[in-house]
């Protein structure tokens, strides 16, 4: 049996070829170079309270501003691998750099939307190799999800401006969630 690989589908083997690359970049060395100051123990202490309490939150990690908090998705969002792992907070950051990496995908898109194939195809190896991207989603924070929602948020928001009108509930919606 031969397999036979077509333009569109040589496209999608590479960007899943970039994902792997990144992924592996992402967590090189992470097991012996993971942060985890006083502000990642607080959001734990919250996070192991939605987990093993079921005391839900609607206020999320404090933010360098006195009196301000961001949403708390993050909880939510990590309470997943924290149930999953026991509270294992290099699980947690393997699944955000996961999540993170996925960005590669949407980035070809929104390149490929705004601009051509070719300028999604160099943003995804730019995103892949890119020194503050490789470190930034190691960070054991809100910060890993910054990049996605951001790109979802631009990817819909071309295509409503495109002429989509259903992308504009998902632009409000990965908006909704870029705020938090």
């Amino acid at each position: 049996m031969r397999l036979q690989l077509h333009g569109k589908n040589i496209l999608w083997v590479f960007l899943g070829v970039l994902f792997i690359f990144s992924f592996l970049l992402r967590i090189a060395f992470l097991k012996s170079n993971l942060f985890f100051g006083p502000e990642q123990g607080i959001d734990f202490l919250v996070i192991k309270g939605i987990v093993m309490f079921h005391k839900l939150t609607l206020i999320g990690a404090k933010t360098d501003v006195s009196g301000i908090f961001h949403g708390p998705i993050y909880y939510y969002i990590s309470a997943v691998p924290f149930f999953l792992s026991r509270g294992n907070p290099l699980f947690i950051a393997y699944f955000l750099i996961f999540i993170n990496c996925i960005s590669i995908f949407i980035i070809y898109l929104l390149g490929k939307e705004f601009i051509s194939k070719r300028a999604g195809i160099i943003s995804a190896v730019l995103f892949t190799c890119s020194f503050t991207t490789v470190v930034y989603p190691r960070w054991l924070s809100t910060h890993p999800l910054a990049i996605p929602s951001s790109t979802l948020f631009f990817l819909f928001l071309i295509r409503f401006l495109k002429g989509s009108k259903w992308s504009l509930f998902l632009c409000a919606i990965f908006f909704g969630l870029l705020t938090q």
